[in-house]
This record gives structure tokens, C-alpha cells and sequence, in this order.
């Protein structure tokens, strides 16, 4: 688990969160993440991981974007961190209660 649970110094909470939209979107095609991140909607990817400037102030500022392309195109990358992210939300959800099985 510890393997899946390392993240280079740039990757945020909000790396998570791309990556969980493009695996809805794209399933684990990273061929298609890559299109995904560098078509029409690039800029609204860009300016989502290149918000916090603290982070980065011995970085360019577009380095949390370009570098997280070129993470995505390691399947390994990719799906290590879609395993853990998929564990921490099960884990998550089986202590809600009532569960989701329950209210439905």
C-alpha cells in the first residue's frame, strides 16, 4: 500500500481529482488522459493544478500540470494511484451510516 501512497512533490489533492475525472471518463485508457489533459479543456486543467503558488515557488508555475502529463502516461502510475484512491473511498463509505445499501 505504501507504493501506491507516494506521490511526487508537486502531485495535490487536487492531482486526485483529475485523475479520478479522467478515469470516469476515459477508464484507464492513458492515451486518452493525455488527449483528455491537452485538449479543449487544457486551460481548465492547468489552471486547476497550478493553483497553489506557495507549492511552487522553486518550480514553474505550469510544472504540477506538465509533469503530471507526462506521470499519466506510466500506466503503473496511474493505476496504483486509482487502486489506493478507490480503497480510501470504499474505506470511506463502508463507515457511513446509514450505508448506501441501507437507504436504497
Amino acid at each position: 500500500l505504501e507504493s501506491w501512497t507516494r506521490t511526487p512533490k508537486w502531485y495535490t489533492v487536487q492531482h486526485d481529482i483529475v485523475l479520478l475525472r479522467l478515469a470516469l471518463q476515459c477508464t484507464l485508457d492513458e492515451q486518452q488522459y493525455i488527449k483528455e489533459l491537452n485538449g479543449e479543456r487544457r486551460n481548465a486543467y492547468v489552471a486547476v493544478l497550478c493553483t497553489d503558488s506557495s507549492m511552487f515557488k522553486f518550480y514553474d508555475p505550469y510544472t504540477a500540470f506538465h509533469e503530471f502529463s507526462a506521470w499519466c502516461q506510466r500506466w503503473e502510475n496511474v493505476h496504483h494511484r486509482l487502486r489506493y484512491l478507490t480503497h480510501c473511498l470504499t474505506a470511506t463509505l463502508s463507515k457511513c451510516t446509514p450505508s448506501i445499501v441501507e437507504l436504497r
